[in-house]
C-alpha cells in the first residue's frame, strides 16, 4: 500500500482554522435528511400495509441481501473516488483515470450481475436450483444492485465537490417518493405481492440513479482529455480493505434479521424486526449530514497532517451529533408506538423491543465516526479486524438467544456488539492518530 495513506505523526503546528461547520448548506442537508427519514418510514409503512407483516419480512430480507451484496459489487470505489480525487487535486489526468476506471468497471460488473440473474432464473425454471438456495424474490432485489451502487458512487462524488444537498437528494428524497408514487396505483391493480413491491423499489432506484447522472453531467467537474491509471493497483487494494470493513459495517443490521428469518417463531416477527430497523434508520440519516461533512475534511486534513484542525472540527460536529441522537431517542419514546402502527396494527407489539434497540443504537452512534475515520486515515486493516469481531459476535449471540427469546434475542444480538465495536474503533483511532472520537476515547 502506498505510504501516503499510512498513519501520520500528529501535527501541532499552525493555529486552528476559525470557521464554523454550521452553515446554511449543512442546515439544509439536515432538514433534507429529516424529510428523507420521514419519507422512508412512510414508504416502508405503505409497503407493509399493502403486503402484510409476513410478506414485509420477505420483502425486507431480500432488500437487505441486495444492499449488502452491493458493497461487494462496488469494491470500495465509492470510497476511492472521495479519497483519491482529493489526493489528485492538482493532477487532472489521474482524476480522469480514476473516474474512467470506476465507470468501466461498474458497467462490466452490471452486465455480470444481470447475466447471473438470468442464469439463476433459468436454472430455477428447470428445477436445477431449489428455492431454498435462491428465493425468486432475491432475483428481483438483485436487479437493484447496480442502481444502488451508482447512487452510492455519485453520493461520494458530490461530497468531494462539497455539494452536500445534492449528494443525498436523489437517493434520500426522489427514491422514496417515486416508490410511494408507484405503490399507490400498483396496490389498486394487483393483489398483495412482495415481488411486485420489490420491482417497484428497483424501478425507483433506477430512476434515482438517472437523476444523479444528470446532476453529474451538468456539474462543475470536468474530465481532462488525457488520463493516467498508473495507480490502479493502489485504488484496488485500498478499495478492497474498505469493502471488507464497510460490508460488515453495513451488513450488521442484517445479521440478526437473517437469523430471525431462520430461527424466529413466524414471518410476522421478521416483519416486526424489519420495521424496527426502518424506523431506527433515523439515527443514520439525521447524523449523516455531519458525518458527510466530516469525510472530505478527514481526507484533506489528514493528507496534509493538519491533525489539530481535524480534531477541532470533529469536536464541533460531535456536539451536534450527540444532541441529535438524544433527540431521536426521546422522540421515539414518545411517538414509537404510533409509528409502528403505521406499518400495521400487529406492529404495536414491537414497541418495547423498539425502545431497547433505540437505546443500544443511540449509544453505538455516539461513537460511530470512529469507524469512518479509521477508513479515511489509512487504518482500513485495523477496522476490518474490529468489524470481523463484531460480525462474529452478533452471529454468536443471535444463535444463542434468538431460538429462545425471539425478537428480544435479535435486539440484544444486534445492539451489544455494535456498541463494543464503536468503543474499540475509538480506542484504536486514539492510539494511532491521537484523535478523540468518542467521549474520553
Amino acid at each position: 500500500m502506498n505510504s501516503n495513506i499510512q498513519p501520520r505523526v500528529p501535527s501541532t503546528q499552525g493555529p486552528l482554522e476559525k470557521k464554523s461547520v454550521f452553515n446554511i448548506h449543512l442546515l439544509l442537508y439536515f432538514i433534507l435528511s429529516l424529510i428523507s427519514w420521514r419519507l422512508t418510514i412512510i414508504a416502508t409503512g405503505a409497503a407493509s400495509q399493502w403486503i402484510g407483516a409476513s410478506r414485509f419480512g420477505d420483502f425486507s430480507v431480500s432488500l437487505r441481501l441486495a444492499h449488502n451484496l452491493a458493497h461487494l459489487f462496488v469494491m470500495g470505489q465509492e470510497a476511492t473516488i472521495l479519497m483519491y480525487l482529493a489526493k489528485y487535486k492538482n493532477q487532472p489526468e489521474k482524476q480522469t483515470g480514476l473516474v474512467r476506471w470506476i465507470i468501466s468497471s461498474t458497467l462490466l460488473k452490471t452486465l455480470v450481475v444481470f447475466a447471473l440473474i438470468i442464469c439463476c432464473h433459468q436454472l430455477y425454471l428447470h428445477t436445477f436450483l431449489p428455492t431454498v438456495l435462491v428465493n425468486p424474490h432475491i432475483w428481483i432485489a438483485w436487479t437493484a444492485i447496480p442502481f444502488i451502487v451508482i447512487c452510492g458512487i455519485y453520493e461520494r462524488f458530490f461530497l468531494y465537490l462539497k455539494q452536500f444537498f445534492v449528494s443525498s437528494l436523489a437517493r434520500g428524497i426522489y427514491q422514496p417518493l417515486i416508490f410511494i408514487a408507484l405503490l399507490y396505483p400498483i396496490s389498486q391493480i394487483w393483489p398483495p405481492s412482495a415481488a411486485i413491491a420489490l420491482l417497484a423499489y428497483t424501478i425507483a432506484f433506477a430512476l434515482s440513479s438517472l437523476i444523479y447522472c444528470a446532476h453529474g453531467y451538468f456539474g462543475p467537474f470536468k474530465l481532462s482529455p488525457a488520463y493516467d491509471q498508473s495507480d490502479k493497483k493502489e485504488w484496488q487494494l485500498s478499495g478492497l480493505f474498505y469493502t471488507f470493513s464497510t460490508l460488515i459495517i453495513k451488513s450488521t443490521p442484517s445479521i440478526a434479521l437473517f437469523f430471525l428469518e431462520r430461527h424466529g417463531s413466524s414471518e410476522a416477527v421478521v416483519g416486526h424486526f424489519s420495521a424496527l430497523w426502518s424506523i431506527l434508520y433515523g439515527f443514520h440519516l439525521l447524523t449523516k449530514p455531519f458525518d458527510s461533512y466530516l469525510k472530505p475534511l478527514i481526507a484533506n486534513y489528514y493528507s496534509t497532517n493538519k491533525i489539530a484542525q481535524l480534531q477541532h472540527e470533529l469536536n464541533t460536529i460531535n456536539k451536534a451529533r450527540w444532541l441529535i441522537i438524544l433527540g431521536v431517542l426521546c422522540g421515539l419514546a414518545y411517538t414509537g408506538k404510533a409509528t409502528l402502527i403505521g406499518y400495521g396494527d400487529s406492529f404495536a407489539s414491537a414497541y418495547e423491543p423498539l425502545m431497547l434497540l433505540s437505546l443500544l443504537t443511540a449509544i453505538q452512534y455516539l461513537g460511530y465516526p470512529a469507524h469512518e475515520m479509521l477508513n479515511y486515515t489509512g487504518n482500513q486493516q485495523a477496522l476490518s479486524f474490529i468489524m470481523a469481531c463484531q460480525f462474529f459476535s452478533i452471529a454468536t449471540i443471535a444463535v444463542l438467544l434468538i431460538p429462545t427469546y425471539g425478537i428480544w434475542g435479535a435486539v440484544l444480538a444486534q445492539g451489544i456488539p455494535c456498541i463494543a465495536a464503536s468503543i474499540a474503533s475509538s480506542i484504536v483511532l486514539r492510539k494511532r492518530t491521537r484523535i478523540n472520537a468518542y467521549f474520553f476515547f
